[in-house]
């Protein structure tokens, strides 16, 4: 191998040099070497020394190969048998000397274990030397960097990375091979030289720097003994700099796979969550878990009961229990993971967020994430569901901790509906599994009140009834607040305190609202006033506050609570006070100045009803503090449900219902300052007066829950609701929503009973609106579904991660670039303006049945055809494709003109139509494959499946009939094509046949409704369950088929007519030889004209290039 020139060594790096000297070795035609230098150049970095960065990729492919089946088959079963056979061939070798028969077969045999013993005992020094490569290469950069002026180390240096390249390659070459020339004995010993040759390389490495060494004279050896600390100390500063350059990336795939999880917001409500627990608990309370029996043996690792039930009734401090457990064992677990999760009546989560805040806990607590986050990625980018892959990321968290303690508290909030109680089964079922797949690792509480759909799922698990333990609690709690009552002898305590015991029951709730109302007693004997009229139940507490309630703040008082209880999740106080003052301000359509509530009055109203909860803020918009509103309890929800007319006084307009925030989102958005499109300034989106969105408290709420809090209700107006959707102001909504509310356009899968996935995107129109058998509900949903299938990757651009290539990503936001007047006339979103004058080329098409729509613009610039393709019914189990062919005239001066439309019927196997319309194995084949049907660059051939078609002096499209070509075109597969006059020429990349189709997927709608929000995420659907890819496929040498041109008798019809196609291809379509092309019927031709202008056609001359 050439050496580097010595000019040259002091200007490149011995790598660089080696690097060089190796590529000049490779000739043109050793294909693959050459791949391998080019994969090779794409891993290297700027940050990065490239011998690292390359050996780092090579170590993690030969990873990835050792995970094959082939790999594991041979350490699993061929190596221990080759052990055991190696170990007896000296007593064979001995029993057989006797016996020449036998020494022949004995030494057939002998040969063929040997070497079987090396092909799998290859990929073992494969790895090992792998291993010890990364040390090596640092000691080789840093002799480097020692002796940079010396020529003769530099050369050796030069030669040791050739070697090391040597062996990358054989690495790559091993790990990609496969079939019969997996670890042949060839391999295993030029394998064995490249490995002698290193270890060779570290001898003359040292020996070299021993001689150099000991030449130094004293003066030189002190220079030198300083040159080589302040190049010691630059490796430390560039090692220490790469560092922390991993450092950060190493964060940065932390952070996409947080963003990928999108739950940081809601994490942040479960520690507030937390919080508050701890801060409302009496420090005396809770004790006795942490010495019970059944909590000390589910703590226990070795006890086999890894699920804890704790079971109470309402409002005995279950919340407060599980959050004084988590404390405890935070506290007392040292490196443990503690996770949990509070569910809340007032904001119904997935499965997919309720796992996604429990998989964020786990990401952010675990220590030692080197290698992680890649792992973590590949798995987020699985073509699985988000559920699964949510799924995977928590079982693959788990395996860096010894103990881990999942929390599940208020598994009772979501047995409310049938919809929330299946999603919260999911999530208990899986935690549960999981739980009992790794009993020493995962330990799982749940609590809740003891429900039946909840004994029915942990039947048979470790259960603890909190009731007379809570009980006890209640009465130290009561003991501790009593002592602290001003204006009380202990005489007088004694006697509240045995009142208090008497009636609480184990009711914490109850207990401290009686507490409060004694504080505020000014005396004595208002204290017993106060005792003498305490109600019985907690119910009967609620109903005496709101029927006290002063008639003048029933109003306010009405719409707070109906706001909160009804809101879709916790409102901001911002929030909640902006809605308020959007009903106060009816029938006006804008915010009335003088309507704006007091914020204090609201809260004086309310309290001690509803809390008002500091949180921080998740922007820099504002300085001033923020607040969430949340109910009391669960059981005031609950009572205030029941009883919607508790504020009514011969008046309706009072009724706590669902209505009122359904009623302040449709009014808030229909503003007049919403009927335009927000602009951005400065940083800032504006309304159209001008005024700072951010400002706008409600405006992302409200465009997000807008059709949510609608479905609650059914308002009799209506036209109130079309008007709105068919206003301009719904494009701002829409605008809002791209901008701000979280995957509102991005697809979302979910399993379905064919173990295949149901694709949706988010509904947006009120279910019954759309659904209605009267009005124009339905007509507006397929409007505006139609307008989403085109501008769905538009709308959700923001999601894409802020990369810098994204061409659309400065453009985010501004709607008026859409194309609304392509959607056709009869589309109520065609009304809006936009940037662009546009408009659809279409009559009177219905457009409901167009399943595809394929269109083309002639070379000149003056024509464009337009194809409009529809499934009908079908013959003998075969669809019939209804296409529609339109040619329309363009003009400078005049609006387009359609100057011919003809209507072609062909049934899908006559053409092939599967190949393209359905999805294939392979991804590799599904990228770049062709369209269902499409129109030649002159406009003059058409293609639908295979069955091709010329256009006629007429103008109509006729069938070019299979009978003049030597290939069957219907069991082959055309990407391109081309047509000058006899000469027909058709390609493709790829061979794609029906065998590489996906016959068992089960496909669903791209965009179907779902009834509720779902979560983050992109996800594809996996490949089928039995399916396999073609290997072949790719195979670029199997698929190259050319035609030469023919000279043949052109009275000849067949002599005229030159094909080429795979011979396999022609073999499957022999079974369908007896149909034909001309199965299609043209309407707007005759039969005379066309079949007379074929005889001049006749000629053709037609290529098939794969």
């Amino acid at each position: 191998m050439d050496q580097p020139d010595e000019t040259t060594s002091s200007e490149k790096t011995p790598f660089e040099l080696a690097w060089e000297a190796y590529r000049a070795t490779i000739k043109s035609s050793q294909t693959k070497k050459l791949k391998f230098i080019e994969k090779c150049s794409n891993f290297t970095s700027e940050l990065r020394d490239p011998a690292a960065a390359i050996n780092e990729a090579i170590t993690e492919a030969e990873k990835q190969d050792s995970q094959k089946q082939s790999r594991k088959v041979v350490r699993a079963y061929l190596l221990p048998v080759l052990n055991v056979l190696t170990g007896f061939t000296g007593i064979v070798d001995a029993l057989t000397t006797l016996n020449p028969i036998a020494s022949i077969v004995w030494g057939c045999l002998k040969v063929a274990i040997t070497s079987l013993d090396q092909c799998a005992r290859l990929f073992e020094t494969i790895h090992s030397e792998l291993g010890s490569l990364g040390e090596h290469l640092e000691y080789i950069a840093g002799y480097g960097d020692l002796y940079q002026k010396n020529k003769k180390m530099q050369r050796i240096l030069c030669s040791v990375y050739i070697n090391v390249i040597r062996f990358w390659y054989r690495v790559d070459k091993e790990c990609t091979k496969s079939g019969p020339k997996f670890g042949t004995p060839f391999s295993t010993k030029k394998l064995q030289v490249i490995i002698s040759d290193m270890r060779e390389d570290a001898v003359k490495i040292k020996a070299c720097a021993d001689l150099l060494h000991g030449q130094e004279s004293g003066e030189d050896r002190n220079a030198n003994k300083v040159a080589r600390q302040k190049v010691e100390d630059e490796i430390i500063k560039a090692e220490d700099h790469r560092r922390f350059q991993r450092e950060l990336e190493e964060t940065r795939k932390l952070d996409m796979v947080l963003d990928c999880l999108s739950s940081k917001s809601l994490n942040n409500q479960c520690f507030a969550r937390q919080e508050k627990n701890l801060r409302g608990r009496s420090q005396i309370t809770c004790q006795w878990l942490f010495s019970h029996d059944e909590f000390r043996q589910w703590r226990d690792i070795s006890s086999p009961s890894p699920i804890l039930w704790i079971h109470g009734p309402p409002g005995s401090g279950k919340s407060t229990l599980c959050s004084s457990a988590i404390e405890f064992l935070a506290k007392n677990s040292g490196s443990d993971a503690v996770i949990y999760h509070f569910y809340d009546f007032a904001q119904h989560l997935s499965p997919e967020q309720t796992l996604s805040i429990l998989a964020a806990q786990l990401l952010q607590c675990r220590q030692g994430l080197q290698k992680t986050p890649d792992e973590l990625l590949k798995i987020m980018h699985a073509p699985e569901s988000f559920l699964d892959r949510v799924q995977n990321v928590i079982k693959a968290l788990i395996e860096g901790y010894s103990r881990i303690y999942f929390f599940l508290d208020g598994l009772d909030e979501e047995t409310t509906t049938t919809r929330s109680w299946d999603d919260a089964v999911l999530v208990l079922r899986f935690l549960a599994k999981l739980a009992d797949d790794s009993p020493t690792r995962v330990r799982v509480w749940f609590s809740s009140q003891r429900r039946d759909r909840i004994s029915k799922e942990l039947q048979g698990r470790r259960s603890l009834d909190i009731d007379g333990y809570a009980r006890d609690d209640l009465a130290l709690y009561l003991s501790e607040e009593v002592s602290k009552l001003q204006w009380s002898s202990p005489s007088d305590q004694d006697c509240i305190l045995k009142t208090l015991k008497s009636r609480a029951e184990c009711s914490f709730i109850w207990a401290k609202l009686m507490i409060d109302g004694l504080r505020d007693c000014w005396s004595t004997a208002r204290m017993e006033e106060y005792i003498t009229g305490l109600p019985e139940t907690l119910a009967e507490y609620y109903q005496r506050f709101f029927e006290r309630m002063d008639k003048l703040c029933r109003p306010l008082a009405c719409k707070v609570f109906a706001l909160v209880v009804f809101a879709r999740r916790p409102l901001r106080l911002d929030e909640l006070t902006e809605a308020v003052w959007c009903l106060e301000s009816e029938p006006h359509k804008e915010l009335q100045q003088k309507a704006k509530p007091n914020v204090n009055s609201i809260r004086t109203i309310v309290q001690p009803f509803i809390e008002f909860i500091k949180t921080n803020r998740t922007d820099d918009s504002s300085i001033e503090e923020q607040y969430i509103c949340r109910i009391l309890h669960s059981t005031l929800r609950d009572f205030l449900v029941d009883h919607p007319n508790i504020l009514c006084d011969n008046s309706s307009d009072l009724r706590i219902s669902a209505e009122w925030p359904a009623r302040a989102c449709l009014l808030y958005l229909g503003q007049s300052r919403y009927s335009g499109l927000l602009v951005r300034r400065e940083g800032r989106w504006l309304d159209i007066t001008e005024d700072p969105v951010d400002c706008h408290p409600l405006l992302v709420y409200a465009a997000k829950y807008w059709d949510k809090h609608l479905d609650d209700v059914t308002i009799a107006e209506l036209n109130s609701v079309e008007s709105f959707i068919t206003s301009p102001n719904f494009r701002t909504c829409v605008q809002v929503q791209s901008l701000w509310v979280e995957a509102q356009f991005s697809f979302f899968s979910r399993p379905n009973e064919g173990h295949g996935f149901n694709t949706y995107v988010r509904r947006v129109f009120p279910s019954w609106f759309a659904r209605a058998q009267t009005g124009s509900g339905q007509r507006l949903w397929t409007d505006y579904r139609r307008f989403l299938h085109e501008w769905i990757y538009f709308l959700s651009c923001e999601r894409c991660g802020g990369e810098k290539t994204c061409e659309i990503l400065p453009y985010v936001g501004q709607l008026d670039r859409i194309w609304f007047g392509a959607l056709g006339p009869n589309n109520f979103l065609s009304r809006l303006e936009g940037k662009c004058t546009t408009f659809a080329f279409q009559t009177d098409v219905d457009s409901n049945e167009v399943q595809h729509v394929f269109d083309a613009v002639s070379e000149g610039g003056d024509k464009v055809m337009i194809l409009r393709i529809q499934s009908d019914s079908r013959v003998n189990r075969t669809p019939i494709l209804k296409c529609s062919c339109e040619s329309w005239i363009l003009s400078k001066e005049h609006p387009p003109k359609l100057q011919n439309k003809q209507t072609i019927q062909l049934t899908t196997s006559s053409c092939n139509w599967d190949l393209y319309a359905e999805s294939v194995t392979d991804p590799a084949l599904q990228t770049g494959k062709a369209a269902p049907a499409a129109f030649g660059p002159d406009c003059q051939t058409l293609r639908i499946g295979t069955q091709l078609y010329r256009r006629a002096d007429n103008g109509t499209f006729v069938a070019i009939p299979t009978q003049y070509l030597l290939c069957d075109l219907r069991s082959i597969y055309i990407e391109e094509f081309a047509r000058h006059r006899q000469f027909l020429v058709l390609t493709s990349r790829v061979n794609i046949s029906k065998r590489n189709l996906k016959v068992t997927r089960n496909k669903a709608d791209g965009a179907g409704d779902e009834d509720e929000d779902l979560v983050t995420g992109v996800d594809e659907d996996p490949r089928a369950e039995g399916d396999e890819i073609d290997e072949d496929s790719e195979d670029e040498d199997s698929s190259i088929v050319i035609a030469s041109d023919s000279d043949g008798d052109p009275e000849d019809e067949d002599s005229s007519i030159e094909t080429a196609s795979d011979s396999e291809n022609e073999s499957e379509s022999g079974t369908e030889s007896g149909e034909s092309g001309n199965e299609s019927t043209s309407e707007g031709s005759t039969d005379s004209y066309a079949n007379s202008e074929l005889e001049d056609d006749l000629r053709l001359d037609i290529r098939v290039t794969h």
